[in-house]
């Protein structure tokens, strides 16, 4: 474990990577998107996964964890970073207040009151904010620029006051088996389901809201779905991020 700038900021070890791997396993499905990415990245993208640079609120985060006080991840990849905060979890099933649930529909509402109902999940939330903020500030302080990759709703307020990012989400999370959805299945009016080949990635690039580079694209047509005309022409896609 080293030590960057200050004692709030600390880069993880290759040792500490199998232990985050496997408390994401067992704190599924709010540790789904930075699961899919830890166990695809070294198969997918090799290169990406090596150069990823892991930090840490604690040195020793697992005894924090082992002892229910937070603790905060960043993971710098190249021009993004990912964010997980221990209490993901346990906030993710506490019931929200209306103006939340507003909130994280419309990105032109103001979220001025709490998240959380109760006032014990409220003040849990607003000390991993906290912590949470101080740990960007620190990360930030030499960088201009950078995108937030695969971050829960719930620190949206956060962003858009420290660092005034647009709201662009919520992206839904569904959990369902695989099972529940079998191909192929057929459509109406000559419509028809495939997967996405190579030849629909400027397409996808085109019309998405976040401009990916073409290799990230290519790299999750393998998860991705199209559909399409009786002419073969995309009419609608599913595109499926390889580390989400």
């Amino acid at each position: 474990m080293t030590m960057i700038k200050q004692q709030s900021l600390y880069q993880l070890e290759n040792t500490d990577l199998k232990l985050l791997t496997a408390y994401c396993i067992q704190n599924q499905p709010s540790t789904s998107s930075l699961l899919g990415w830890l166990l695809n990245s070294p198969q997918s993208c090799p290169n990406e996964f090596s150069n990823a640079i892991f930090y840490c609120s604690a040195p020793n985060p697992w005894a924090l964890i082992a002892q229910n006080q937070t603790v905060v991840w960043l993971i710098e990849i190249k021009d993004r970073i990912r964010i997980f905060v221990s209490s993901e979890p346990f906030l993710d099933q506490c019931p929200t207040t209306d103006l939340a649930v507003k909130y994280c529909e419309d990105p032109e509402t103001s979220l001025q009151g709490p998240m959380f109902i109760a006032a014990d999940h409220q003040a849990l939330y607003k000390e991993s904010e906290n912590l949470l903020e101080q740990l960007l500030k620190t990360f930030m302080e030499n960088k201009k620029e950078i995108l937030v990759h695969g971050c829960s709703v719930i620190w949206s307020p956060l962003l858009r006051r420290l660092f005034k990012i647009p709201y662009n989400g919520p992206c839904k999370r569904f959990v369902n088996p695989a099972s529940k959805y079998p191909l192929p299945c057929s459509l109406r009016n000559g419509y028809s389901i495939a997967k996405a080949e190579k030849k629909h990635a400027p397409l996808i690039i085109e019309y998405n809201k976040i401009k990916f580079e073409m290799q990230y694209v290519i790299e999750g047509l393998e998860m991705s779905t199209v559909i399409t005309t009786q002419d073969n022409t995309p009419v609608a896609w599913a595109m499926s991020h390889r580390d989400l």
